[in-house]
């Protein structure tokens, strides 16, 4: 992690006010990031479009035709649907700095995969802009598409009938170091998957989702909650490109992408990505979500604004990989990776999905592809803030809320305008530790108003959801007992929206809930251990 910006670095340090510069540099204009483009501008073989336009409508045609070749392969066949959806489930990185790669190549090599399958040598899979198009999209309602597709196992019995016999001959088939990173992810022995499929004990967590459940939005609604279209904004996803290092945009280091220790999540894993996941819920709201067709569509737009970030990155000459811990980054083992032939692929390292490569895709442009949000060479034009609240309790229990209150030095306290520098972004930076289960749990953040946090997970219809509150989700069933967890929740939005009366208040007030969902029925078990306001 980087000596000189380490937002998961939780060390109790008070205020720090750095000098503001003195100059700025040339502010020079940057036209959209992409079309069909990388962050190096080199033209690429392939154009990710965005799956609501004309070609994405095509692109999409061609994708069910993939998916029902893979849904009629036997479970035996390394290209089998099921099959190849265990690959994310064995080995999946979640909530540390292998996110993006990882995500990169399974993605990558799946297109690979649904070029050959469905016959269409142009194929390239199209990105879902959620930003724009805050709903499941209807073309997902259709055919294969939709999970409930009498194409897809209706039922668990019959899920683990079919592939049972499979699984038993693939661990045969292991290496030792595929084995080892099975130990690292408790799935040594087949019986384990199966255990954790099912929920270890707790139906709540279960993998597999029969028929009827398979989703929790609908065609008749499709919406996403307030959190969540808070989560996927505009105002987010620009908090989300803002950090200038890849250990403050790409979630926290930790000792393998495999890593049930600990937990940290940048803006960009932590809300969108989280939040669509299980706000749309059945499959995707655990770790069997590649069985959702969708999945592969909300991590095309994942993977759309890492190139963004990166081409942000080189316009400003500013690093796009980890500079502390570089080697071992790149180095990791990705082990399950099949190509388009069913092979297990010899590309398995992060390092080998920094760059898009050989998948030789670009980008159709989208919502957040521009960084003229972001000025080239901009100074800060308030002193830098990192400002450790005091909180005035650490319990969640309950229903209880914490209120995190951060004091603003003389200096800021009787500005109006503290929070209003169009290029400058916030962020709060919150650990949370214990935790049980997860699974359903929503922690909910607001300023100044409280009373939002009750809002947290109303239903939304258009332009129904008014002061809503970001709010942050795990992915997956985990057990976090006694575990640390820190998520960057972006601020700018709140803060910006202050009234005169509150930013010269000299102070102000953090509030953090948890809450659960629907019909979860998980106790929470959680405290705050700190809160730090922070720019980038």
């Amino acid at each position: 992690m980087s000596k000189r910006e380490s937002p998961f670095s939780l060390n109790r340090r008070r205020l720090i006010i750095a000098t503001a510069l003195t100059t700025l540099a040339t502010a020079l204009p940057f036209q959209s990031v992409f079309s069909a483009s990388t962050p190096t501008a080199t033209k690429r073989r392939y154009t990710r479009v965005n799956l609501s336009s004309k070609e994405g409508q095509r692109m999409l045609a061609s994708y069910q035709k993939g998916i029902k070749a893979m849904l009629e392969l036997p479970p035996s066949d390394p290209l089998n649907w099921y099959r190849h959806t265990l690959i994310h489930t064995l080995d999946c990185p979640h909530g540390n700095w292998w996110f993006l790669p990882w995500h990169r190549g399974y993605v990558g090599w799946f297109e690979k995969i649904i070029r050959k399958l469905s016959g269409d040598a142009d194929f390239a899979m199209p990105f879902w802009d959620w930003t724009a198009e805050p709903r499941v999209p209807d073309a997902f309602f259709d055919g294969v598409l939709n999970p409930e597709n009498q194409a897809f196992i209706d039922s668990y019995t019959k899920f683990r009938e079919a592939l049972f016999n499979p699984v038993e001959a693939q661990w045969g088939t292991f290496t030792l170091q595929q084995l080892h990173e099975l130990q690292l992810r408790d799935y040594p022995y087949p019986s384990d998957l199966w255990k954790g499929i099912e929920g270890d004990g707790q139906p709540d967590n279960a993998m597999f989702f029969a028929h009827g459940k398979t989703r929790d939005l609908t065609r008749a609604k499709p919406n996403f909650d307030c959190t969540t279209q808070n989560a996927v904004s505009l105002d987010t996803i620009l908090d989300a490109l803002a950090p200038t290092s890849f250990e403050m945009f790409g979630s926290e280091s930790a000792p393998n992408h495999s890593n049930s220790h600990q937990h940290g999540f940048g803006i960009l894993e932590g809300f969108p990505h989280n939040k669509v996941h299980n706000d749309i819920g059945g499959f995707m709201g655990n770790f069997l979500s590649p069985v959702d067709p969708i999945f592969f569509m909300h991590h095309a737009n994942l993977d759309r604004l890492w190139e963004v970030w990166q081409a942000k990155q080189i316009r400003d000459n500013l690093p796009t990989e980890p500079q502390e811990g570089l080697d071992k980054w790149k180095s990791e083992p990705f082990l399950f990776y099949v190509d388009e032939n069913g092979r297990p692929v010899e590309n398995n390292r992060a390092g080998d999905y920094i760059q898009v490569g050989d998948f030789d895709y670009g980008y159709q442009t989208g919502s957040g592809d521009s960084t003229a949000h972001f000025t080239l060479g901009k100074a800060r034009a308030m002193p830098e803030l990192r400002l450790d609240a005091t909180l005035d309790q650490a319990d969640l229990n309950d229903g209880k809320i914490v209120n995190a209150r951060v004091v603003l030095p003389k200096p800021l306290a009787n500005s109006a305008a503290l929070f209003g520098d169009e290029q400058q972004r916030y962020y709060v930076l919150i650990e949370i530790m214990p935790m049980s289960s997860v699974q359903g749990v929503s922690f909910n953040v607001a300023l100044d108003k409280p009373s939002l946090l009750h809002k947290g997970q109303q239903a939304s219809t258009e332009g129904s959801c008014q002061d809503s509150v970001n709010s942050f989700t795990f992915f997956g069933s985990m057990d976090m007992t006694n575990m640390k967890t820190t998520f960057m929740a972006p601020m700018t939005a709140a803060l910006r929206s202050l009234s005169s009366s509150e930013k010269s208040a000299g102070a102000i007030n953090i509030y953090i809930s948890a809450s659960t969902s629907g019909d979860a029925k998980i106790k929470v078990n959680a405290t705050v251990s700190s809160v730090t306001l922070r720019a980038f």
